[in-house]
């Protein structure tokens, strides 16, 4: 198993270059989101080809809330190109990070993150420790999932990790272990700036799909995104800074 250029199902990886906007700015948060679309639309140019969007590529927007949002993904999916992307999902009062995987399939199966980031995405000894809350008023408040769950497209079963979870091994291999066919990381690396930390988090990526021997599509909002082989090899990426995508297959 492993990418390829000449045969299998055509996948497509975008990387719109959105930086993280550290003061809310409506105008900005717009251009964004129009420049995503209009590279889904390019991208869009092979019945069936699946289109991924990196961590938080829509963001403020929410799957499925945003009526905009579902609209827009909806004439993609008539287009021919189901849309893989990551939103919050929320289970009555209980919020998860996760990744959609939209089509024809209704409702559209999820994957929820299974290792969320301490401080950013939860608050460790919040029951214990009240206080601590106060001291990370930024921090999100999500669950972790408490099951692997595959994203189903055709004969593919999609294992995915969410940002950081691609630098945990034992992590990913237990995705392939319940039947992953192929790995996918959505990222968003903007935070990290003009460092070696994009770089280092591609790497571990490209670990994951030589140690278990599965090919690995890696959509970043600004880099690294890259088509990796089954070997750890890179097919193609997109460097840090770059607007584009990726064409591909996986066979």
């Amino acid at each position: 198993m492993g990418a390829s250029w000449e045969s299998g199902r055509p996948v497509r990886v975008l990387q719109p270059n959105i930086e993280n906007l550290v003061v809310w700015d409506a105008v900005a948060a717009e251009a964004s989101y129009q420049r995503l679309l209009q590279l889904s639309r390019t991208a869009c140019d092979e019945p069936g080809a699946l289109l991924l969007w990196p961590e938080s590529a829509a963001w403020p927007r929410l799957y499925p809330g945003d009526e905009r949002l579902r609209a827009d993904i909806s004439a993609l999916v008539a287009a021919g190109c189901p849309v893989l992307l990551n939103s919050v999902r929320a289970e009555g009062e209980t919020y998860f990070n996760s990744a959609f995987l939209v089509s024809d399939e209704e409702p559209a199966p999820y994957a929820d993150k299974r290792h969320l980031v301490p401080f950013g995405e939860y608050v460790p000894g919040r029951e214990l420790f009240p206080f601590i809350g106060k001291l990370a008023r930024n921090a999100g408040d999500f669950q972790a999932a408490q099951e692997i769950r595959l994203l189903p497209w055709g004969p593919e079963r999609l294992g995915l990790s969410i940002c950081f979870e691609v630098v945990f091994p034992l992590e990913v291999a237990a995705a392939v272990d319940a039947g992953a066919t192929a790995l996918v990381t959505l990222t968003n690396d903007a935070w990290y700036g003009d460092t070696a930390a994009p770089w280092q988090h591609f790497r571990a990526a490209r670990f994951r799909a030589a140690e278990n021997r599965r090919p690995l599509l890696r959509a970043a909002i600004t880099g690294v995104s890259g088509l990796i082989g089954a070997d750890g090899s890179v097919l193609d990426q997109l460097e840090p800074g770059q607007e584009g995508i990726l064409r591909g297959r996986l066979a």
